[in-house]
């Protein structure tokens, strides 16, 4: 294949990605993405919000609702204009005795300099901190701090 530009890259990954997408809307017409996910395969949308309705954000704290009173946290929208003074974690809180601080990225995104930075911090006073990417990866983060 010969070299391409990155915009030419990036159009050649949205097309795979299409491709993928079309590909996976026919296999669930017949049935085989719900053998798949019967399987633990997991479907995520490619190209999903961070904030709002039906955004990352909002799936990780309905979730974290769901595990009841074993799971207390703190959610800092980013939807709105920030109240603190650094820029903190998007959810900070506790789940069976273990503290915590997650940053919602969405996919191909990274954290500030200043969220990085803060993240450490956190981790420094001993939280267990992570950046993910979906909900899936914050119920294996979570899942994890109830193991240890």
């Amino acid at each position: 294949m010969p070299r391409m530009t990155q915009s030419q890259l990036t159009a050649h990954e949205l097309k795979m990605a299409q491709s993928a997408a079309r590909k996976l809307a026919k296999a669930h017409d017949r049935g085989l993405a719900t053998e798949m996910e019967s399987k633990g395969f997991v479907f995520e949308k490619l190209d999903q919000r961070e904030v709002g309705a039906g955004g990352i954000q909002e799936q990780i704290k309905t979730y974290l609702k769901s595990l009841g009173v074993s799971c207390t946290y703190c959610w800092h929208r980013t939807d709105v204009p920030a109240t603190t003074e650094y820029p903190e974690p998007d959810f900070i809180g506790g789940y069976m005795g273990r503290a915590f601080a997650m940053e919602v990225k969405r996919r191909g995104q990274k954290q500030t300099r200043d969220q990085a930075g803060r993240m450490m911090q956190w981790n420094l006073c001993g939280h267990a901190v992570a950046v993910v990417h979906s909900l899936n990866e914050a119920k294996v983060f979570i899942g994890g701090l109830a193991s240890k």
